[in-house]
């Protein structure tokens, strides 16, 4: 009995329930799309799986800027991985048609043109895809916050939903609570290159979306070897959420 209580009230069984509920909306269901409908289909992984038994999917955006209300998506870059192997070869960069976002300063440090974005694709289309690719699998960013803010505020517009139920580990927070120098020194570089470069990898000379979750999947596979030798922790020991 005690089991089954614990069962319910774990969090995975809550994001499990809460897609449930979105599914069982009826005018809800109606709107999301067949992409979404997929993802709230599936159950989430438990927290209490080891990570080597994991799927996941590494995931950047390039913004327009860091306010999701404001602000446009203009590429998402993601691709599949687990600890034994980075799925390169199913890396995908997708451009919003979001050239109204572009402007000077976005375009230095995004390096994104109008011209780039011209041949984008709607954001519906863009999300549909990413929530295609993480069915039954967890999110991996680094940043969590930034990702996560702005799928909300997609979800929000499109569908009323205020959160979404997925699972979530992030490169940032496990440098900045698994490791002695991010708990004890507050100015501790955490940008994606300079814990990479902590960890002995290389940099690459290109900036993209793509490429970001690419440096994001490899620095989290360096995390877990070095900070957890041969023992691998449970979903539950790393996630941001």
């Amino acid at each position: 009995m005690y089991k089954t209580i614990a069962h319910y009230f774990s969090s995975d069984s809550r994001l499990t329930r809460q897609k449930k509920r979105i599914l069982r909306n009826s005018l809800l269901n109606s709107k999301i799309s067949p992409a979404f409908h997929a993802y709230c289909s599936s159950s989430c992984p438990s927290y209490q799986d080891v990570v080597s038994n994991l799927d996941l999917v590494a995931l950047d955006f390039e913004t327009s800027g860091l306010d999701p209300v404001n602000d446009g998506i203009l590429s998402i870059g993601y691709v599949p991985m687990n600890l034994n192997y980075i799925e390169a070869s199913k890396s995908e960069e997708i451009y919003v048609g979001n050239s109204q976002f572009v402007n000077g300063n976005a375009a230095v440090i995004n390096h994104i043109l109008p011209a780039e974005l011209a041949d984008g694709i709607p954001l519906v289309e863009a999300m549909d895809r990413l929530f295609h690719c993480l069915v039954g699998k967890v999110l991996l960013v680094h940043g969590a916050c930034i990702e996560l803010a702005f799928i909300e505020q997609y979800l929000s517009r499109e569908y009323g939903i205020s959160e979404f139920p997925c699972q979530v580990i992030d490169t940032m927070h496990i440098e900045r609570t698994l490791t002695y120098t991010g708990k004890t020194h507050a100015n501790h570089s955490l940008t994606l290159e300079d814990i990479r470069h902590t960890y002995g990898l290389p940099t690459y000379e290109n900036h993209s979306a793509a490429i970001d979750a690419l440096a994001t999947a490899e620095l989290f596979s360096a995390q877990i070897k070095r900070l957890f030798k041969n023992v691998y922790p449970k979903l539950s020991d790393v996630s941001f959420r």
